[in-house]
């Protein structure tokens, strides 16, 4: 007996479930992270190369028959409680991977210094005080992971792993870091959204390993305090946030009922004693209109307070606004308030959900029921604790303190900006100078002043000439406001606009407004054509509601989805979707302006456009439909749909990228006809589609259509992005946060997991029930094999591959009851009759039922093969 049938059966003997895997090393990493129990991985040649364990009331004895193997290279012993590891393991000397996180370690041990071969090394979530010297011996490092542990600093030695790619130290206590290290730290991947350093402002950490050495570099002057915060207030338009933000600043103000709302953006400096300390905090009203929701982007930063109000008449969820700022702001607190209560005293919100950090990152612990009418003194006081209590927790660092030329800076900075509405990046060095602040260190303090609501700036280097400018946030926002106060139309001539503005503005100063949104893609300086004279813009926030020389959108659309083909074959049209968990008007009117900037033959208007593509090409329509991005597509021939959509995706993708939105989905949506002439419609993810291609079915699956469109061509030219939700696309990459030692293991897949359970067990007892039935109807026929149920099996291998193809469809619970259930009714395929039966009930089930799991015709496929 191998060594292999030895570890085998000594699983077996345990009770423990085992995969065995006959592929080879690059199948292998494709698919390790998808290990859901223990596992042995059997290369080419029958060598034990890869194992996962996971059982920790048994792990001791499979460890001392796992070290004989000394030509393993991956072994995962993440979250099994483990307080030591077994010296035998220091034989496994070819290793490559070693997890051990998710236990209970206190420290390394020593013998882990002989591993020379490993490349990832993952110590996360363990109780480590220290990390040994001897950590440089491992020169072939590529990966070092100790996020979540108790280290207060970095050895030394750890600048001699030359190899060294990623470095993961979130989670720990670092009191200080020696200047010797910060070279080092800049030149790999090191992520800063979750490191804390004792002596560096948490906003300068954030900043990066650059801005980390600027503080440093300042030497031991003592640093200031900065009694400052800046707060947002956003949520929907009548939600109150106007009555919360005067109430906060006046404290004997009386609400109004017919206190108009905030049109636009309104900024209060409300004076708070904190601790013995006047604190300012920089209060930002946003008007809820649509109008001014985009240019709410321009503002948004980290290291701010963000109350989002809800309101408790209409028991509004806040979802859209905590999406909204983990978008464009994470990593920054969050409190809820469900307003006026006064009128509806048993508003409230599922608590444990919202405080949940597996589902709301970023939520403070608090959630606040308020009213200006009722009590309102008392719900000023609450909300005010509430602050305080955002500022002493340490993760979110807003007591800060600065470096005295950096504040000398700020200051003058916001003496200046009080007389002058903007400045230029001359002036700016200006002030620098004066204060002989190092050249490499002035983007660092200028976007701290801008994350403090001190500034609001923009820069464009790539323009001609060059953008580089300063700005006093009151004006601009007022300046904002007042633009929008334009009639509704979206396309202006400038001499217009200067017109409009020029009691309030000059040429120069309405130029720097409009260069600003320029900036931001919120407008679109139109170039001359045949079709648009010289000196125009274009503002997508002020479209009039509805097209004005087409006929109204739905009924162009019914055109478009309404075909006179015969039945069973699928509409010459397309229609896709961008899905969204909430859609910020900033997509949809950045999407328009890229598309003028190619095309300027567009029918605009709020929620939507209609254009030709490319002259006499394919006509398009767009349309925002609630939290969908819908494009509807009309042309001669398939070639020119699909030219078409891939340019759309193209662009879409672009605008995702450079507004940090990764929480999104595409879905593609199919049209046909059945025998009866009836309208029918389907729907796929861009992830079924892929899911088809990887399985080989090249048609996509519809009902009555034997010839449906390629998946291939539907996926061709264009490459989704790997949609990973909660990443912080500001620089470093943010996942979700899991406790540890929990079942959801820091997975960034968890999330859906866990919230998808419900619909797993339903889909499990759906399945069920259809899978029944046909049972109970073909025990009635003489043609039923049932007689042969028992004699029919599968083998070890066959049952390997059914789990491969389930492998990506839901979660773990879900993997493991469907593929008993699927088991269950093995006899009945390749089994006559019946089994050609059962394929075709499921072909048909799965038609009927979108939401059912992709891979349940793949897998009857393949059984029937």
């Amino acid at each position: 007996m191998t060594n292999v049938d030895q570890l085998k059966e000594l699983l077996t003997v345990n009770n423990i479930t085992f995969k065995e895997i006959i592929k080879n090393e690059t199948e292998f990493e494709k698919i390790h992270n998808d290990f859901s129990q223990t596992t042995l991985v059997v290369n080419d040649q029958g060598e034990l190369w890869a194992v996962k364990l996971d059982n920790e009331t048994q792990i001791a004895a499979m460890l001392n028959a796992i070290s004989n193997f000394i030509q393993l290279k991956y072994l995962d012993l993440s979250y099994n409680n483990l307080e030591n590891l077994p010296n035998e393991l220091q034989k496994l000397t070819n290793l490559q991977t070693l997890n051990i996180a998710g236990n209970r370690l206190g420290s390394l041990p020593d013998w882990i210094q002989k591993l020379t071969n490993l490349q990832t090394l993952n110590t996360s979530y363990n109780n480590l005080g220290a990390l040994p010297d001897w950590i440089q011996k491992l020169t072939n490092l590529q990966t070092l992971n100790i996020d979540g542990n108790n280290l207060g600093a970095l050895p030394d030695g750890i600048q001699k792993l030359t190899n060294l790619r990623t470095l993961n130290i979130g989670r720990n206590n670092f009191q200080t870091l020696p200047p010797s290290l910060l070279p080092f730290l800049q030149k790999i991947h090191v992520p800063t959204y979750n490191v804390i350093i004792a002596d560096v402002p948490k906003e300068v950490v954030t900043l990066g390993w650059a801005a980390i050495e600027q503080h440093y570099a300042e030497g031991d002057q003592k640093d200031l305090s900065l009694a400052e915060l800046k707060v947002m207030i956003i949520g929907a338009g009548s939600s109150g946030k106007s009555c919360i933000s005067k109430a906060l600043e006046d404290n004997d103000y009386e609400h109004n009922d017919k206190e108009p709302s905030t049109v636009g953006i309104e900024l209060r400096e409300i004076k708070h004693t904190f601790q013995g300390v006047e604190w300012v905090l920089r209060m930002w009203d946003f008007g809820g209109q649509e109008a001014y929701a985009a240019a709410q982007t321009l503002f948004m930063t980290e290291q701010t307070l963000y109350i989002v109000v809800a309101d408790g008449r209409t028991e509004n969820r806040p979802d859209p606004y905590i999406h909204y700022i983990n978008t464009f702001a994470p990593t920054s607190p969050i409190i809820i308030i469900i307003n006026k209560i006064d009128e509806n005293e048993r508003a409230d919100l599922n608590r444990p959900l919202y405080l949940d950090k597996r589902m709301y990152l970023d939520v403070h612990h608090g959630i606040i029921k308020f009213s200006c009418v009722e009590n309102r003194k008392t719900h000023v006081d609450k909300l005010f604790k509430e602050i305080e209590t955002v500022l002493l927790t340490k993760e979110y660092g807003l007591q800060v303190s600065w470096k005295p030329r950096w504040l000398a800076v700020k200051n003058d900075l916001s003496t200046v900006l009080t007389k002058e509405k903007y400045i230029d990046i001359r002036k700016y060095n200006e002030i620098c100078d004066k204060h002989k602040l190092p050249q490499d260190v002035r983007e660092t303090v200028r976007t701290l002043c801008k994350n403090r609501g001190e500034i609001s700036s923009y820069k464009n280097e790539d323009s001609c000439p060059p953008i580089d400018c300063i700005m006093n946030p009151k004006w601009v926002t007022e300046g904002i406001n007042y633009l929008f106060k334009l009639p509704h139309g979206g396309f202006y001539k400038t001499s217009n606009i200067y017109h409009h503005m020029e009691k309030q503005y000059s040429k120069d100063e309405a130029t720097a407004i409009l260069t600003m949104l320029k900036y931001e893609n919120l407008a679109f300086e139109v170039p001359p054509s045949d079709n648009c004279p010289p000196g125009q813009f274009f503002i997508p926030a002020l479209l009039q509601n509805e097209p004005s020389n087409f006929p109204q959108s739905h009924e162009y659309i019914e055109q478009i989805i309404t075909d006179d083909r015969q039945p069973g074959k699928v509409m010459n049209n397309r229609e896709f979707r961008f899905r969204y968990p909430f859609l910020h008007p900033i997509v949809k009117q950045t999407f328009m302006v890229k598309l003028y900037s190619v095309n300027n033959k567009i029918n605009a208007y709020r929620n939507g456009v209609y254009w030709k593509h490319k002259g006499e090409g394919a006509c398009v329509v767009m349309m925002e439909e609630r939290d969908d991005l819908a494009f509807y597509l009309q042309g001669n021939s398939a070639k020119e749909l699909q030219d078409v959509q891939t340019w759309i995706q193209n662009r879409m993708e672009d605008i995702h990228e450079s507004k940090g939105i990764k929480n999104y989905e595409l879905w593609h949506v199919f049209h046909t006809k059945d025998k009866n002439g009836n309208k029918r419609t389907k729907q796929y993810s861009n992830e079924d589609l892929h899911t088809f291609s990887e399985y080989r079915i090249e048609k996509i699956p519809l009902q009555g259509i034997q010839h449906g469109p390629s998946v291939t061509e539907i996926l061709k030219d264009w490459t989704p992005p790997h949609n990973e939700k909660g990443q912080n696309t500001k620089g470093d990459t943010h996942n979700y946060y899991y406790a540890p030692h929990t079942e959801v293991r820091n997975s960034p897949n968890a999330k859906t997991n866990v919230g998808n359970q419900n619909m797993i067990d339903s889909q499990y007892s759906e399945l069920q029930d259809f899978l029944n039935q046909f049972l109970a109807t073909q025990n009635k026929s003489s043609e039923n094999p049932v007689a042969e149920k028992e004699k029919i099996e599968l083998t070890e291998k066959e049952i390997d591959d059914i789990r491969e193809i389930i492998r990506t469809q839901t979660s773990q619970e879900g993997k493991k009851k469907f593929i008993d259930l699927i088991t269950r009714y093995i006899p009945f395929v390749n089994a006559g009759v019946a089994g050609t039966n059962l394929l075709t009930a499921m072909i048909n089930f799965s038609n009927a039922h979108p939401d059912m799991w992709t891979g349940v015709k793949a897998i009857f496929s393949f059984l029937a093969r």
